[in-house]
């Protein structure tokens, strides 16, 4: 329930401070006075959009801040998941700034608006005049009975998958579009890769292939070299090899007398085995070196194809030449699995349509069965509340397609006079007429509803007389379940609530400031005298106020 609420330069208000008890509390004063700060200052906890206007002081930041108490297990689930410290004492505050944004904070954790909205959902229920077309939207009517039904816990699951369901539809559409643009950029694509499939060397073995080239483009210049390098190395009289064999002689000799000549002995020994392995595979390559026109041309209209598509595609060298390849062949390889992806995912749509299917067939059962309670409970509430010959039918229809409700349309239908047919609410109720349904509705669905805090900011607009005094007893009797605050200009229902509340403006060296008093009895009698006076309080309005207290 709410516990207090706190305001600081919010509207005309410079610093207010107001405490609650259970039960049902009345709010009055006369207009202007700032009752209507008051739930404009919950709509804000409650998420609605902050404005700037707002601020008394256009220097200073405003605050709003109400203090809880709540047991609820959804409220401390919402909080476990949005990483809120628990605790039984839940604290909703809210600062408009200057620059005109807000900060939201529930226990002194920063949260969002959404958040805020969320978790205040399930503390206070804000119903004011303007309101009361809620109950002419098809979402209110069917959460109506979604709450006589019990089933709000299903429905939001349902509408969560549901909005899976839209985004896998709308997944397929984009794949199918893309298909649709593939077929064309496949061709493109295909005829791309036919250039690259000429490709057909490794990195490595195109670099081996333009050696080649470059030994057999040289091949009778490279075998002369060769052939003298050879003779200029071979076992001759003058040759290199000969005069390191020399060389290597006259080193043994010289080693029992020079000791330094034993190491050069080994190195000379070395390089002519080096020197004549040397040799001797030179003259193996040199078997193998020889012209060949055929494969010259060949390789070199091999080379020439990967030099052309190097030039053609602006690339810069061979691993790029491959690297474009590959890509190719990557998107030709998706642009070819679209077609199982769409398969896949259509089957994957179908299934979540069936079980959607299932789950909006029975959330309709469910729905229909409400219906019929809903107007077995109403009826007498409304009759109580000066409609005797009040009709109220639920149009309950099963439509042909999904939505996020199911295949539930419904509309409430409603005549107060027995020679009118009933039709839709929102074209024949008057004001006051909305004003008593919906709450009947709020008093039907708060036995079942999890929200402990019901405000209403005057509901009771267009009633009177003994039509007002009932309205005040149904809030009354909706107090023994939860707690209910309320507005109100009736003397009739203010004399029905178990605290009153009075609201003032008064003015100080400081200016206007607004006063929020707690009612004695006898004040209580002189404020709804008041009410019951056109100008002057009479000895009857006193006599007739305490008539109202008493009764």
């Amino acid at each position: 329930m709410l516990q207090s609420l706190y305001l600081n330069n919010f509207a005309i208000i410079e610093e207010l401070h107001i405490d609650f008890s259970n039960g049902f509390t009345v709010i009055t004063g006369e207009t202007g006075a700032g009752k209507s700060i008051i739930a404009g200052s919950l709509l804000l906890l409650s998420g609605a959009k902050a404005d700037i206007n707002i601020l008394k002081n256009k220097e200073k930041k405003a605050i709003i801040e109400a203090l809880f108490n709540s047991t609820i297990n959804e409220v401390k689930e919402l909080f476990k998941q949005h990483e809120i410290e628990w605790s039984n004492e839940i604290i909703l505050r809210r600062e408009l700034l200057p620059s005109g944004t807000s900060r939201c904070y529930i226990n002194d954790t920063i949260v969002s608006v959404n958040v805020l909205k969320e978790i205040s959902a399930f503390l206070i229920d804000i119903h004011s005049q303007h309101q009361n077309l809620q109950i002419t939207h098809q979402n209110f009517q069917l959460f109506v009975l979604d709450v006589l039904a019990q089933q709000l816990t299903d429905v939001k699951s349902f509408k969560k998958q549901y909005q899976q369901y839209l985004q896998q539809i709308n997944k397929l559409k984009i794949l199918k579009e893309q298909q649709q643009k593939s077929k064309q950029e496949a061709d493109f694509l295909s005829f791309q890769l036919q250039e690259f499939n000429a490709i057909k060397y490794t990195e490595q073995e195109f670099s081996e292939l333009e050696q080649k080239y470059q030994t057999l483009e040289h091949a009778e210049e490279i075998a002369i070299k060769l052939s003298e390098i050879i003779q200029t190395g071979k076992e001759q009289d003058n040759s290199t090899l000969t005069q390191l064999k020399s060389i290597t002689k006259l080193l043994q000799s010289l080693s029992h007398q020079y000791f330094k000549a034993d190491l050069w002995l080994q190195r000379a020994d070395n390089l002519y085995f080096e020197f004549k392995d040397l040799i001797s595979e030179i003259e193996q390559e040199f078997e193998h070196i020889q012209a060949n026109p055929a494969l010259l041309e060949q390789i070199q209209k091999e080379i020439n194809t990967v030099y052309n598509l190097q030039q053609k595609y602006h690339l810069k060298n061979y691993p790029e030449i491959l690297e474009l390849k590959n890509d190719i062949k990557l998107k030709l390889s998706k642009i070819n699995h679209i077609d199982n992806d769409i398969l896949q995912l259509e089957e994957t749509i179908d299934v979540l349509k069936t079980e959607l299917d299932k789950w909006a067939q029975k959330l309709h059962r469910q729905r229909q069965k409400a219906s019929e309670i809903l107007v077995k409970q109403i009826i007498p509430i409304l009759n109580n509340l000066g409609m005797p010959n009040v009709n109220f039918v639920i149009d309950l229809k099963k439509s042909e397609n999904l939505s996020e409700f199911g295949y539930s349309i419904v509309e409430y239908l409603f005549s107060s006079n027995i020679k009118i047919p009933p039709q839709p609410i929102e074209k024949i109720a008057s004001g006051g007429e909305l004003s008593r349904v919906m709450l009947s509705l709020k008093t039907i669905i708060a036995h079942q509803n999890t929200c402990e805090t019901i405000f209403f900011d005057e509901i009771d607009t267009g009633i009177s007389g003994e039509i007002a005094y009932h309205m005040g007893h149904i809030m009354q009797q909706l107090a023994t379940h939860m707690q209910v605050i309320s507005i109100t200009h009736l003397p009739q229902v203010a004399a029905c609530g178990k605290q009153h509340k009075q609201v003032s403006k008064n003015q100080n060296n400081k200016g206007t400031i607004v006063v929020v008093k707690d009612l004695s009895e006898q004040e209580r009698i002189y404020e709804i005298a008041k009410m019951l006076s056109a100008k002057e309080i009479t000895n009857s309005a006193l006599e007739q106020a305490k008539h109202l207290l008493k009764h």
